[in-house]
């Protein structure tokens, strides 16, 4: 079966950009009712809405995958990726080979036109292999989609710095570099460190959380005065092509451009979780939203 949503004010053209993002949604805040049954699968297809090249779109299909021994966190998150890469031809594969093993494993697989069920077997494999903990294989055990977003997207390069500063003594005692591209946000978070400065989480979006970013409470205290010292994130070199967000305790709402210092991001997919099973979004370049269940059927 396939579910489709219309084109719609909440669905903006494509930016001129190659970079992608998604968010894991957990109990996501929605701001109105459309996107309420948008995401609760209820919203009917109705083909008077679609222009005609989003018609073509109802053949031609997003590649998705079959359930198999508690694969929906791999199939929710290559879902995504494999179809977003797909549709950018704007971004060398060599580009994006370059960032780890595993995600040159998908784009070998994806430009050799290997299916993506032996795309998934392989990419399990080896991350069972590097860590038999995170990723199971036939024990009946999942996988986290944190953890395997986090791994995947990867690239061991430094795009920002976390400077922690005593603005009592006026010194930076800690200099970090960045190169996780996996951020986590949650309710909990913003009250122990942003909220001192930005004031309560509600109707907060996450380019408010990414400007909470140069001014928050770091937790670490001087070595000299005792105060806690301020932390602030710079931008070090250009930004990722791949950014996603884990969204906890509805502490924000989503929009479909996200403005991450030097880059401009759109809002590629969605995975949510509920009673132990995960289940993911697809939104292709023309806007339109495609929904991926792998317990019922394989494509979009």
């Amino acid at each position: 079966k396939m579910a489709q949503t219309p084109k719609s004010r909440h669905h903006p053209k494509p930016f001129e950009v190659g970079s992608l993002v998604w968010l894991d949604a957990w109990d996501m805040p929605i701001k109105s009712k459309s996107e309420k049954l948008n995401l609760k699968r209820k919203l009917d297809i109705n083909v008077s809405y679609i222009n005609k090249k989003a018609k073509l779109d109802i053949i031609n299909h997003p590649e998705g995958l079959i359930w198999n021994d508690n694969s929906c966190a791999y199939d929710s998150v290559l879902f995504i990726l494999y179809n977003a890469l797909h549709q950018c031809t704007n971004i060398r594969k060599y580009s994006i080979a370059k960032y780890n093993p595993h995600m040159k494993l998908l784009t070998d697989g994806l430009y050799n036109r290997i299916a993506l069920d032996v795309i998934r077997n392989r990419l399990r494999l080896a991350l069972n292999q590097i860590n038999a903990i995170n990723y199971p294989v036939n024990n009946g055990l999942g996988t986290s989609v944190h953890t395997l977003t986090t791994d995947i997207l990867n690239n061991n390069r430094p795009y920002l710095t976390l400077s922690l500063k005593c603005h009592t003594c006026n010194i930076t005692p800690e200099v970090h570099e960045i190169t996780n591209t996996s951020w986590y946000l949650s309710r909990t978070q913003w009250n122990a460190y942003i909220g001192p400065y930005r004031g309560s989480f509600k109707h907060k979006n996450i380019n408010q959380w990414i400007e909470s970013f140069s001014n928050f409470q770091s937790g670490k205290r001087c070595n000299n005065c005792g105060n806690e010292c301020v932390g602030s994130y710079h931008p070090k070199r250009s930004m990722p092509l791949f950014v996603s967000f884990f969204i906890y305790e509805k502490c924000c709402t989503v929009q479909f451009k996200i403005q991450f210092y030097t880059r401009c991001y759109r809002l590629q997919g969605i995975i949510y979780y509920n009673n132990w099973h995960f289940v993911s979004r697809f939104i292709d370049k023309d806007g339109i939203s495609w929904y991926n269940n792998d317990l019922v059927q394989g494509n979009g």
